[in-house]
């Protein structure tokens, strides 16, 4: 009798640590799930936070987002109201806004070394140039605070397990396109004179490299870009600031040599 009560004493026991375990791994699986759930439902808060934290280290002022709407079983991601800041000592509020962009992406590479994204489209792009009293330009300021792009593929060796700790996602973009963009120029020196040209079509192609490595090379293209525009329509600020100062320095050494020669002719 005392045999079965105590084999009876052991399978309840048995059954209550099993039952243990599967409250505990029910409520494992539940938290879990809650946890995908929330990352899922947040998707979008979470790479609005990731553009806007690579953008600003790797400009070194803010970059801001409106708003973000990823698809992720499409391979779909939109970003509205992505602006770059000046840096400090400049007036106009923006470097850069790029009203709308589209982005498709290739899902199979989300569980690569590399995202991928196939295809990027910008429209509605805005490149604010200023030039100060200082005569500074505030896009070569930026640009001064950007990685170097070949920072990519320095031979440097880090501690693994620190890099591992702290390495930010690669990136592999095939192609992007911008489109519908706009110049806006204010020239401070010259008594705050403004200009307005249309941004031409650009392509950039096959860019790979860390978030910051990736905005580096885009930002280095378009600003140089918008640069080029200005000077293709005839305006470059410093000419016409110091133009006709060096066109009557020229009439004065002029003046100076052909005095010099009457004199020497003279002799």
């Amino acid at each position: 009798m005392s045999g079965k009560n105590s084999g009876g004493a052991g399978l309840k026991k048995r059954h209550r640590v099993l039952k243990g375990v599967l409250i505990t791994l029910a409520v494992i699986v539940i938290l879990i799930a809650a946890a995908a759930a929330y990352v899922i439902l947040n998707l979008n808060s979470v790479v609005k936070t990731a553009i806007e934290r690579y953008g600003s280290e790797a400009t070194q002022t803010a970059v801001r987002v409106e708003k973000v709407d990823l698809k992720l079983l499409k391979g779909f991601c939109g970003i509205g109201g992505l602006t770059v800041a000046n840096p400090p000592g400049f007036g106009m509020e923006h470097c850069f806004s790029l009203g709308e962009v589209r982005a498709d992406l290739d899902l199979a590479s989300l569980a690569g070394d590399a995202v991928r994204i196939e295809e990027i489209t910008v429209r509605s792009l805005k490149v604010f140039i200023e030039v100060n009293k200082d005569n500074r330009n505030n896009l070569n300021e930026l640009r001064k605070n950007l990685p170097e792009p070949a920072a990519e593929t320095a031979g440097a060796e880090a501690d693994p397990d620190t890099a591992a700790a702290g390495r930010a996602p690669r990136l592999r973009i095939d192609h992007i396109l911008f489109e519908g963009g706009n110049i806006s120029a204010l020239i401070v020196p010259l008594k705050d004179k403004t200009y307005s040209l249309d941004m031409p079509t650009i392509e950039l192609k096959n860019l790979q490299g860390t978030p910051d490595q990736i905005t580096s090379q885009i930002i280095r293209k378009l600003s140089k870009q918008a640069e080029a525009e200005l000077k293709k329509q005839g305006i470059d600020y410093l000419q016409e600031k110091y133009g006709d100062q060096a066109e009557k320095k020229v009439k004065k050494e002029a003046k100076k040599l052909e005095k010099e020669l009457k004199e020497r002719l003279k002799l």
